[in-house]
């Protein structure tokens, strides 16, 4: 199944898409090692973010190949991800999509201290 997941991240310790692909793993897999059970390919973002940054929202979309026939809910993904990193919705795309190629625009907004 070919999903797409938005979250975000707050200036978390973990690298946010890492601790997203790891929660969704662990959600779908069947059996206690979850990389025998479930693969990810066709991993895309709309953009990047480090550990330490903040993005409020990030889009990433990739397909899922697990013997668990739906999608877990942003609930169950949430429960297994620190404070910092939340996912708001989790769906089913089209094969065709992609995050990088089909997001339309970018937003920085940059907070800079005046003493």
């Amino acid at each position: 199944m070919k999903v797409a997941i938005l979250f975000g991240s707050c200036a978390s310790a973990v690298e946010p898409e890492r601790a997203v692909l790891t929660a969704i793993a662990s959600c779908c897999s069947s059996t206690e090692d979850e990389s025998e059970s479930v693969r990810m390919t066709g991993i895309s973002r709309t953009g990047g973010s480090e550990r330490g940054e903040f993005a409020v929202q990030q889009v990433l979309s990739l397909e899922v190949l697990s013997a668990m026939p739906k999608l877990p809910s942003a609930n169950a993904v949430n429960a297994l991800l620190s404070q910092s990193v939340r996912v708001f919705h989790i769906t089913n795309i089209d094969k065709a999509f992609s995050a990088r190629r089909m997001c339309e625009s970018r937003t920085y907004e940059y907070l800079i201290p005046v003493c």
